[in-house]
């Protein structure tokens, strides 16, 4: 596993699972326009996670630091939804 990016490789059909490693604590990024960094707060069936977003507030007036159930998503740009930061 690639402890960057939780990407693990099972090793019967060859595919990665992007999923692997999501536990709480792990830092993802959370999309709102632009990537924001957040800490999974827990873990939840098929990918979803509750997060607790780092936001600017100058960028981000009024939004809530608490985001309830977000949906995986390999496009680093589809509108809430998490993703792993990428390899650097």
């Amino acid at each position: 596993m690639n402890e960057s990016s939780g990407d693990a490789v099972d090793e019967s059909t060859g595919r990665v699972d992007p999923l692997a490693g999501l536990a709480v604590g792990r830092i993802v990024h959370y999309v709102l326009g632009q990537s924001r960094p957040a800490i999974v707060l827990s873990v939840r069936d098929g990918g979803f996670c509750d997060l607790h977003v780092f936001l600017n507030p100058n960028l981000d007036p009024g939004e809530s630091n608490w985001k309830p159930c977000v949906p995986y998503s390999e496009n680093t740009t589809s509108y809430n939804t998490w993703h792993w930061p990428p390899r650097v």
